[in-house]
């Protein structure tokens, strides 16, 4: 039994070291869902957001002209251009990695402008850092309403914008912000609701599905929301209308 066990350890440890370096690449170019905090694995927000995104994009026929806004440590672009839909990437940090059927833009989505309008934008847990100097850029209290008009310009009319932030009670601080869905139906005011959907996490690890009314509750001020993420989160899909309300 003694060497059985010797033999499984010594097996463990060399499958640890081999998957080790890739791991670690990975987790340095994206935020990875699953991170070791605290003594133990916790799960953040992407394990949900990752998923609403690929079911909301399936929903069209390939392929689809899509923009990914703020892409950097995020693989949604090249595995969407991977599933054969011709991606856009714009981030104000650099992107390492290429496709065929990928563009990375590094710079402000506010002078972005393509030569044809987006049938998606998607944009995951980017808006709620945008205008709190969280990243290096100078704050502004009207970024993030200036950015809201840049993308709705950027899609094609009946064109769709599908975005998740932190949800629940309203809060902000020089990171992020939370939003509550008054702030929402506000910031998104010349967009229609298609779809809206909540989750939430439970000590940090576990997370499941919830409705709006238990997820205008929950916060996620710094104090409360843990070291891996916040505690809750809404996805949405909007849709431009054909002709402006």
């Amino acid at each position: 039994m003694a060497t059985t066990r010797s033999i499984l350890s010594k097996i463990r440890s060399r499958v640890k070291r081999r998957l080790k370096p890739s791991s670690d690449l990975y987790a340095r170019h994206f935020n990875t869902p699953i991170k070791f905090a605290d003594g133990d694995w916790q799960v953040n927000e992407r394990i949900v957001e990752w998923p609403y995104v690929f079911g909301s994009v399936f929903a069209n026929p390939v392929p689809i002209r899509l923009l990914e806004f703020g892409c950097t440590r995020s693989h949604l672009a090249i595995s969407l251009a991977s599933l054969g839909h011709d991606v856009t990437g714009i981030d104000l940090r650099p992107y390492p990695f290429q496709h065929p059927n990928f563009n990375f833009v590094q710079g402000n989505v506010l002078a972005f402008e393509p030569s044809l309008p987006f049938d998606c934008i998607v944009s995951v847990s980017v808006l709620e850092h945008i205008g709190l100097g969280a990243y290096g850029e100078s704050p502004d209290a009207a970024a993030l309403q200036m950015v809201i008009g840049k993308l709705n310009t950027l899609l094609r009319p009946g064109g769709r914008l599908i975005v998740t932030v932190p949800f629940g009670r309203s809060y902000a601080d020089e990171f992020l912000r939370s939003f509550s869905f008054a702030d929402l139906t506000t910031l998104f005011h010349t967009f229609k609701f298609a779809d809206e959907s909540y989750y939430r996490r439970d000590a940090f690890k576990y997370w499941e599905p919830c409705d709006r009314e238990t997820a205008s509750l929950i916060a996620n001020d710094r104090a409360v929301r843990g070291k891996t993420g916040v505690n809750c989160v809404g996805c949405f899909t909007l849709v431009k209308p054909d002709t402006p309300s």
